[in-house]
């Protein structure tokens, strides 16, 4: 919340480490049970969705734009108001 309430980017551990963590999980899952997976065609798409999804999210994690004191987030009106800003 503090981070919102300064208007910058997510502490590291907020986003970042639950999705890289959250794929690791479900890697070594795959890893543990692939005789299962392997025998079963549910269990392995759904694996190979849950790793698609995650590599994903992880990629577009590192895509994303961090915000800092000089580059803070806009506020959802200030945005609205800039968008609909008549020049005259």
């Amino acid at each position: 919340m503090f981070e919102y309430d300064r208007l910058l980017s997510e502490a590291w551990y907020a986003n970042g480490l639950f999705w890289i963590l959250n794929m690791a999980a479900e890697f070594v899952t795959i890893v543990i049970l692939r005789q299962d997976v392997l025998h079963s065609v549910f269990m392995l798409v759904t694996a190979l969705f849950n790793l698609t999804v995650n590599f994903v999210l992880i990629i577009m994690m590192l895509n994303t734009k961090k915000r800092s004191r000089s580059n803070p987030r806009l506020i959802l009106e200030d945005e609205y108001f800039l968008a609909n800003y008549q020049y005259t």
